[in-house]
């Protein structure tokens, strides 16, 4: 079996019975203990016990996110899983633009907003999106 250490700034492969200087082949590969770099970087990068770590400082973000915006995330992968990733807020270049959900949240909480006021009839147009209630002034549905 083999093992990945962690020690402090070492980061080394070991066989948990023997690792020689002649390492332990495992199939087509030989492991040998050795410190490595980018082992080292991504320990320096992922680690929460790292107070400099690039995900302490994404989590110290998430965690100041208003509940507004964790809904619109949320919305965004509840609706992504829905789509079989149709709709993702990822875009091809890594960033993510929630803009397309985000005006139809809006539109959906005033309408919410209008009928927690008493409203049964209106509409909301928002460019290009719509959200309808009750009828229009014909008294037709919309």
């Amino acid at each position: 079996m083999v093992y990945w250490y962690y020690q402090s700034s070492q980061s080394y492969f070991s066989n948990y019975h023997a690792a020689g200087e002649e390492g332990v082949a495992l199939g087509p590969f030989t492991i040998r203990s050795f410190r490595n770099e980018e082992l080292s970087l991504d320990d320096a990068a992922y680690s929460i016990r790292t107070p400099d770590a690039l995900i302490v400082h994404c989590n110290d973000l998430w965690n100041r996110l208003t509940p507004r915006v964790r809904e619109i995330f949320a919305l965004c992968e509840k609706t992504k899983r829905e789509t079989a990733g149709y709709f993702d807020i990822r875009r091809p270049d890594g960033t993510i633009d929630p803009c397309g959900m985000v005006k139809g949240w809006a539109i959906r909480n005033a309408a919410r907003q209008l009928r927690g006021m008493g409203f049964a009839n209106f509409c909301i147009a928002a460019g290009g999106d719509i959200q309808c209630h009750g009828v229009n002034e014909q008294g037709k549905d919309w």
